[in-house]
């Protein structure tokens, strides 16, 4: 069939059954050498200009996609709330209720199980492998840094581009950011210890 300047054909499969269905712009040019990926071609949507899909649901309810097998038909969900604005992804029978990732409307991302940053799998709650760099809100100046040197991790809190205080675990520690307190809050000297 037929709609305007698009086209929506459907293609059946040896059975019977529909095998793919493609919505395509009359005018998609062919020597765009444009391919569809074999691993996603039973719904295709292709357009000149940009493409998408829209799902429109009214602003207290929610939007999903829902991924299915023979195991159950809710094996994998992604998941927009219009009454909170949160983006979901659910795992694993979590449904629309529950939630392996969110996303909420001041961008907050919030992971349900470990994270693993340039490491798989998450072990605990964060597993990170390489050096974390820590920033200032303007994101200009570098305020700390956590990395290794060797099997023995550093840690650096830095000012102005320079760094004050290095805890070292197999090395020398310095601290160089003014007095230092112990017991207190309050250093009268470059230590300062009570008790």
């Amino acid at each position: 069939t037929s709609s305007g300047n698009f086209h929506i054909q459907a293609n059946a499969s040896f059975n019977g059954a529909i095998d793919n269905v493609s919505v395509v712009e009359d005018t998609l040019s062919t020597s765009a050498n444009i391919s569809v990926n074999s691993a996603a071609d039973d719904l295709v949507i292709a357009n000149n200009d940009d493409a998408g899909i829209s799902i429109l649901s009214p602003k207290t309810k929610k939007g999903n996609i829902y991924f299915g097998d023979r195991d159950g038909n809710n094996r994998g969900v992604i998941s927009f709330d219009h009454s909170t604005d949160n983006l979901t992804f659910g795992l694993g029978g979590d449904g629309v209720g529950n939630y392996s990732f969110k996303i909420d409307n001041s961008r907050n991302a919030k992971f349900v199980g470990g994270v693993g940053i340039g490491y798989e799998p998450a072990a605990g709650t964060l597993k990170l492998k390489g050096d974390f760099y820590v920033y200032d809100d303007n994101s200009a100046n570098q305020i700390a840094l956590l990395y290794d040197n060797g099997d023995a991790g550093i840690f650096d809190l830095r000012s102005g581009g320079n760094t004050k205080i290095e805890i070292n675990a197999n090395g020398t520690s310095v601290f160089n950011g003014g007095n230092v307190a112990i017991g207190g809050t309050i250093a009268l000297e470059k230590l300062h210890v009570r008790g």
